[in-house]
């Protein structure tokens, strides 16, 4: 296991004043925020650009969690339709449109390697395995930098609110992509259920076992 190399980095502008001064603060307060979800419901985009083409593709969508036991569903509104759904055991994708859906067993530790990161835990995943500096607390947010530290090279760039702790965004790129996810319209412990994320699907449903090939969501932390 890779420990994690904490950057402490002094914030001194009296424009900072109260606000963290170490990332070992910011991590330590955006984690607890984490820890207080017992659900949560947000609203996210995400923009990737390949760099190529200079092509951009904007991607917006809505993500519902449940964190005992651990459920989640993200539904992407635009430009296209589809789903991911979590029971629990196995994650489903589903193409409303084609009518086509593939599943595939899952355990948590699962999750941040299929969807690039894990919906329940966005931040404390960097704990292990990434060096972290503070790159400054500004007005509400403050600016996270995750370093991995073992091959291949990735650094995510993340922001999280200095009023609530939650992750406004993320961002990472390589030489062939940048993607950028912002998160908006938090409505956090609203008593959902288990019940309320059951994912029933049309019964003309084609279900495939296996996650398609084509499918790559992310890189994983």
């Amino acid at each position: 296991m890779v420990a994690v190399v904490l950057c402490a980095a002094p914030v001194t502008s009296s424009e900072t004043e109260g606000l963290p001064r170490t990332a070992e603060e910011v991590m330590d307060l955006a984690e607890a925020a984490e820890e207080a979800m017992r659900d949560v419901k947000l609203k996210f985009t995400q923009v990737t650009q390949l760099k190529v083409t200079a092509e951009t593709q904007e991607m917006n969508g809505e993500l519902t969690l449940l964190k005992s036991p651990e459920r989640f569903k993200v539904q992407f509104t635009s430009p296209t339709t589809h789903l991911f759904h979590y029971d629990g055991s196995r994650l489903v994708l589903f193409f409303p449109e084609t009518g086509q859906a593939f599943r595939q067993e899952a355990t948590l530790e699962d999750l941040t390697g299929l969807l690039g990161i894990n919906p329940a835990a966005s931040v404390k995943i960097f704990r292990e395995g990434y060096r972290i500096s503070l790159l400054g607390c500004f007005d509400q947010s403050c600016r996270l930098s995750f370093e991995r530290t073992t091959p291949p090279e990735l650094i995510w760039n993340v922001q999280v609110s200095a009023t609530t702790w939650y992750l406004e965004e993320a961002s990472f790129e390589n030489d062939e992509i940048k993607v950028i996810l912002r998160f908006y319209d938090y409505q956090v412990n609203r008593g959902l259920s288990a019940t309320s994320l059951f994912l029933k699907l049309p019964e003309d449903t084609t279900m495939y076992e296996g996650l398609p090939q084509f499918f790559n969501h992310g890189v994983a932390p």
